[in-house]
């Protein structure tokens, strides 16, 4: 039995009709898509920028001591063996004083 070429014709347009709706649409949310990715993975890099820069006030807590080698000030900062003074200066300047 031959196919009815009204209805084969009638399905040819009606998927042309539905892809020329539906694709635009699957593009734009693929597009959006990329475009939320993105952001959110700049977002996470600063967020984790800013959470690093917290960390690192929260352990360089100002004292009223001056580093004797260059005259920096000392800051207090936790490491492996507990809280510390060391030199504001560093990596330039090494010093370090035991916090006791």
């Amino acid at each position: 039995m031959a196919a009815d070429p009204e209805i084969i014709n009638a399905t040819k347009i009606l998927t042309s009709t539905y892809a020329r709706t539906i694709i635009p649409f699957i593009l734009i949310g693929g597009f959006i898509s990329v475009a939320i990715v993105l952001i959110k993975s700049k977002l996470d890099k600063k967020i984790g920028e800013i959470m690093k820069r917290k960390k690192r006030l929260k352990n360089n807590q100002s004292s009223d001591l001056i580093c004797p080698e260059c005259g920096s000030a000392l800051v207090e900062r936790s490491g492996k063996f507990g809280s510390f003074y060391g030199c504001s200066a560093y990596p330039k300047c090494k010093y370090t004083k035991n916090n006791k």
